[in-house]
């Protein structure tokens, strides 16, 4: 197994989507054409959306917080590259990888 393999199945980040106790499966809330968006609820309240481009070529995907259940001004976390994104606000563009995924914690800013 190589080093980009390892890391990715030791992210702690994904795992404890994986692991949450809440138990709440991820559901597909918006899709047009190849690209998607799916939502998982955490039991602390942050939700993780994963958003899905399944072309060559990126794709720039519009993430309206309306459309995953968050309002006014969030915590974002790219999980996948374990890198804080900072404070967002209602609204973000996310560029996603060819035939790649993008997966986001969002939790409401303290």
């Amino acid at each position: 197994m190589n080093s980009t393999t390892v890391a990715l199945l030791t992210n702690p980040g994904i795992i404890a989507v994986d692991q949450d106790s809440l138990g709440k499966q991820g559901k597909r809330v918006w899709q047009q054409g190849p690209e998607e968006i799916w939502v998982k609820p955490m039991a602390d309240g942050s939700v993780v959306v994963g958003m899905f481009n399944r072309v060559a070529g990126t794709a720039n995907i519009a993430l309206p917080f309306s459309l995953v259940g968050v309002k006014g001004t969030v915590d974002a976390v790219d999980l996948w590259n374990q890198k804080d994104l900072g404070v967002i606000k209602n609204y973000r563009q996310v560029l996603v990888g060819s035939y790649g995924a993008t997966m986001l914690r969002l939790s409401m800013s303290q």
